[in-house]
C-alpha cells in the first residue's frame, strides 16, 4: 500500500538548500546579468584562443614533418647541400618539433660522411643536449659521437659516450651493444 503523500507548506520549501540557492543564484544572475554576460563571453574567447592555437601546433608539426620528408628525399637522391638548407629551415622555423631532432640527426650525419666531424659532433652535442627525452635520437646521437671519437683513437671519449648511451637508456635495444663497444674501448687503453 502507498504511503499518503505530505503536504509541503512554505516553512518546508524556505528550509530546501536546492530551491535557496536556485533562487538566491536567480536573483544574482538578474543584478548582475552584465558581469555575467562579459565573464561568458571572455570563456568562449579563451576556449577560441586555445583552439586557434592548438590547430596552429598541429599545422607545424605537420609542415615540419613534410620538410623532413622532403630533405631525406634530396639526401637519398644523393643532394646533400639542398638537404643541409632544408634542414637549417626545419631548425630555424620549428626548432622544438620531433622533425628537428631527426633533422639534426640527419645533419650530424652528413657532416660526419663528408668528414666534418667537428660540425657532426656539434649536431650530436645538440641532439643529445636538446631532445634528450627522446631516447631513440638521445642513443643515436651519443653513440655517433662515441664512433667518431673511436675514429680519432680517442677510446677513454669512446667508452665514456658508449656507456653513457647505455646507462642513460638500459631498456634500448642496442643498450648491450653499446656496453659491449665500451668494453672494447677500455680494452684498448689498458
Amino acid at each position: 500500500m502507498l504511503k499518503p503523500r505530505k503536504r509541503l507548506v512554505k516553512s518546508k520549501i524556505k528550509e530546501d538548500k536546492l530551491i535557496t540557492y536556485t533562487v538566491k543564484s536567480q536573483a544574482y544572475a538578474k543584478e548582475n546579468w552584465k558581469t555575467l554576460g562579459y565573464g561568458i563571453v571572455a570563456v568562449i574567447i579563451i576556449i577560441v584562443a586555445i583552439g586557434m592555437f592548438s590547430i596552429s601546433k598541429r599545422s607545424a608539426e605537420t609542415q615540419s614533418t613534410f620538410d623532413e620528408m622532403m630533405a631525406r628525399d634530396a639526401y637519398a637522391r644523393g643532394e646533400f647541400e639542398e638537404t643541409l638548407t632544408r634542414i637549417d629551415g626545419i631548425l630555424e622555423e620549428y626548432s622544438n618539433t620531433n622533425s628537428a631532432a631527426s633533422a639534426l640527426m640527419l645533419k650530424g650525419r652528413i657532416f660526419q660522411q663528408s668528414g666534418d666531424h667537428a660540425a657532426a659532433e656539434e649536431a650530436y652535442r645538440e641532439v643529445a643536449r636538446k631532445f634528450s627525452h627522446e631516447e631513440y635520437l638521445c642513443f643515436g646521437a651519443n653513440i655517433s659521437l662515441a664512433v667518431i671519437a673511436r675514429g680519432r683513437e680517442d677510446f677513454s671519449l669512446a667508452a665514456d659516450k658508449y656507456l653513457e648511451a647505455a646507462s642513460k637508456f638500459p631498456g634500448h635495444f642496442n643498450s648491450p651493444v653499446a656496453l659491449f663497444e665500451a668494453g672494447t674501448c677500455l680494452e684498448k687503453i689498458s
